[in-house]
């Protein structure tokens, strides 16, 4: 949940990054799939071509790649879904393109490769309750959206951008996405939080149980001077809330 965003300036977003890449499912033996509407399978060296198979469908892993229902795939393949479709995986849902890998070790990954700003209004009803106050939840898509271009890359060792976890920001797709999520994410859209014309690399919280402390202190890099919108500072709105 976010915290005093109007009090830092807004900037333009990097015009580099149009899109981010969320782990949704990690290191997993299978996983179900439901296609709706046209969804084209496409991997290197094949034509797109679109999936024949409907309803409920199982991924797993075999020798050497792996395996949507009777379709063997390789070792990397994408869905990407076609005029509005969407595709399942287990309860939520993402209209991203999916790229599904063999780990090594035999498990498999799922990765949505998403426009940044409709993955942003799939985190802002997980971090903020969706029907809170329109001006409310604009402040936490300024800070979600700048925090996603600060890490993009985090974890580029392992093949994505962002987890879809607290260990980057809550995801989960179309889930619990409404209009007032919607029009924030629109009202705001490309706007970041900046200092001094850099990015500032920003972190919220749900409760600071009336104070917040230095960034350097939370983070590491002690000895180093916080920008002076990430020091400490008392907060009277959350001081009823226990520490």
């Amino acid at each position: 949940m976010i915290f005093a965003a109007a009090l830092l300036a807004a900037m333009a977003a990097p015009s580099s990054a149009g899109t981010v890449q969320v782990a949704i499912l990690r290191q997993a033996q299978s996983a179900t799939l439901v296609p709706t509407g046209k969804v084209l399978v496409a991997a290197p060296g094949m034509k797109p071509k679109a999936l024949e198979w409907k309803g409920e469908l199982t991924l797993k892993t075999r020798e050497g790649g792996l395996r949507l229902a009777d379709l063997k795939l390789k070792t990397e393949t994408r869905l990407v879904p076609q005029d509005g479709a969407r595709i399942r995986v287990g309860s939520h849902q993402y209209r991203g393109a999916l790229i599904l890998r063999l780990d090594p070790g035999q498990t498999l990954s799922i990765i949505e490769e998403a426009d940044v700003e409709q993955y942003l209004e799939g985190v802002l009803p997980h971090e903020m309750d969706p029907d809170w106050p329109l001006e409310a939840l604009k402040a936490q898509a300024v800070v979600a959206r700048t925090f996603t271009y600060a890490n993009m890359g985090k974890f580029r060792r392992e093949g994505f951008d962002l987890t879809a976890d607290t260990r980057s920001q809550v995801y989960k797709g179309t889930t619990l996405v409404n209009e007032n999520v919607r029009s924030a994410v629109r009202q705001t859209k490309g706007e970041v939080l900046g200092w001094k014309g850099k990015l500032l690399r920003v972190y919220y919280h749900a409760c600071c149980g009336g104070a917040t402390t230095d960034v350097v202190t939370a983070w590491g890099g002690e000895g180093e001077d916080p920008p002076k919108p990430l020091r400490g500072v008392r907060d009277p709105w959350c001081s009823a809330s226990p520490t």
